[in-house]
């Protein structure tokens, strides 16, 4: 469970409950079908056994894969980065009503 799905709640606050729904399933549905199309490429290029986006980057553009690994990297990153504060804000919180000395 990523981070992003801690804003849910929040995300379905400000967008009422039909909406929200409406608009979960339409991005779910649009990150399953990039994912299909990086399985399709990868068939495409003969990479069946090595779907990712380096793989596919090599074949499709070998000047840029090294860019686009550094992408991937960077996001990777930031993906990281915004989940350890995430926890970090919540899990005091959290700790806290459940006593109050046992977080420092």
């Amino acid at each position: 469970v990523g981070s992003g799905m801690l804003g849910l709640p929040k995300a379905f606050e400000n967008a009422g409950a039909v909406m929200g729904c409406i608009l979960l399933i339409i991005f779910a549905s649009l990150s399953g079908f990039g994912l299909y199309l990086l399985a399709s490429s990868a068939r495409l290029c003969n990479r069946v056994d090595d779907a990712s986006f380096r793989a596919v980057a090599e074949i499709a553009s070998p000047r840029f894969s090294a860019l686009i690994d550094a992408a991937v990297a960077i996001k990777c990153f930031g993906v990281a980065t915004s989940y350890l504060i995430v926890v970090g804000d919540a899990v005091p919180r959290v700790i806290g009503t459940f006593s109050r000395n046992f977080w420092i």
